[in-house]
């Protein structure tokens, strides 16, 4: 008797344990699978990936919660996002699941104007379109993409409260000066340090935007070297490129800086080394003298394809003249080229150093806008040595071949 109750506790016994083994191994794979979750080829919105992926909470690197939403901590490292031809870096995730983020780099050198605040700034006509019509620089870029408006506009800039809560040596410090908001005044961050003293400095911009909740993640760990994609949709002509991203033409590689009905203008991925005088006619570009006449002839004819490069107009307007830092003012005076170089206003301006810019100080025929070896733009003689970094505007038909767009897998580009 003692046997058969023995047996029984023991059948017991196996069928508990095994209850247990089941129940407990199957949450195991059940929470393992959900914090190590392949996406994949998956269609899943962007913030829920985030979310799903954010970091130890307590920590200063990953995704951390605040108050209704979430926020990067200062030392993360899983927030880089390749979009729109860009480099960006999450900030936030807010109550309602939009996203912002920040460019990694400066897209521009602007003044800001300091009499005014940030709406009549030349920093928010560069970036958002109204009536004037040399506005909007950075919106039209994105090519009618759908970002939300964040205080009625598509694009604004970082916060003092935003970026002081990431805390000294935080992500977006990568040795750039850029401007950030104060209110409604300018501010700026300097060696990881907002600085607010009275200035009529050129300094980087780094826009912001807000991704709506519905917006779709497609690959990518959010780390440096892979960063996430999102709406990585192919592209089958040069016109369908975003500012920002890589093209291979003519021997050569170059990074969009611009589009319009015709044409895409790019700018060569390294400068050019020059030991000419700028012009003979001292700050005015030249194609007879000079740089422009070095650029499109000795250069222009190493361009293999050159027959795709079209004649465009290259604005050399002065800037800065009686304290009018408008960057709209280069347009009121132009040269027709195949060859030119980056102007005030332009994307990437500061991408290379030590470079001539086309667009000339305002009250003198003797300087010409530089961008020097500490990447700040400012006004020297033009008999100063230089070095060249040429731009191009391409016949917009051109078929893109292969590539992925960027610096490292430019697209291939030809008919």
């Amino acid at each position: 008797m003692k046997s058969k109750y023995h047996t029984i506790f023991n059948i017991c016994s196996i069928i508990f344990l095994s209850s247990l083994v089941i129940f407990y191994g199957y949450r195991l794979i059940h929470f393992y699978i959900l914090e190590h979750k392949t996406y994949t080829n998956e269609i899943v919105p962007f913030y829920e990936k985030l979310i799903d992926s954010k970091g130890i909470e307590g920590t200063n690197n990953g995704l951390q919660t605040a108050n209704e939403g979430y926020y990067y901590a200062s030392l993360s490292e899983d927030n880089y996002v390749y979009y729109l031809g860009k480099v960006w870096r999450i900030i936030s995730i807010d109550k309602n699941n939009n996203i912002k983020m920040i460019t990694e780099d400066n897209q521009t050198i602007l003044n800001w104007d300091q009499s005014v605040n940030f709406d009549n700034s030349n920093i928010n006509k560069w970036l958002n379109k109204s009536d004037d019509e040399y506005s909007g620089v950075f919106e039209k870029s994105l090519k009618s993409v759908t970002v939300m408006k964040q205080n009625g506009k598509i694009s604004d800039l970082l916060t003092k409260e935003e970026y002081e809560k990431l805390g000294d040596k935080n992500y977006l410090d990568n040795g750039t000066i850029f401007w950030i908001k104060d209110g409604e005044n300018y501010a700026y961050v300097s060696n990881g340090k907002v600085k607010n003293e009275e200035t009529s400095e050129l300094l980087g911009v780094r826009p912001t935007i807000v991704l709506a909740s519905d917006v779709l993640y497609s690959s990518g760990s959010g780390k440096k070297e892979d960063p996430y994609y999102i709406n990585n949709s192919g592209k089958e002509k040069i016109s369908d490129l975003f500012v920002g991203e890589y093209v291979l033409f003519g021997g050569y590689t170059w990074q969009v800086i611009d589009s319009d009905d015709t044409s895409v203008g790019i700018a060569l991925d390294k400068t050019l080394e020059y030991n000419g005088v700028y012009s003979e006619n001292e700050n005015n570009y030249s194609l007879y003298s000079g740089a422009g006449y070095y650029l499109n002839n000795d250069f222009f004819e190493t361009i293999q394809f050159n027959n795709y490069i079209v004649e465009h107009p290259f604005y050399i307007g002065g800037y800065g003249a009686y304290g009018n830092y408008d960057f709209a003012s280069k347009y009121e005076n132009s040269i027709s080229a195949k060859v030119g170089l980056l102007s005030i206003g332009d994307f990437y301006l500061n991408n290379d150093n030590n470079i001539y810019t086309l667009t000339p100080y305002g009250t003198t025929n003797k300087t010409i806008y530089v961008v020097d070896k500490e990447n700040t733009l400012f006004a020297d003689f033009a008999t100063a040595s230089y070095n060249l970094k040429p731009v191009i505007y391409v016949e917009n038909d051109l078929f893109v071949i292969s590539g992925k767009g960027t610096k490292e897998e430019p697209y291939e580009v030809g008919k």
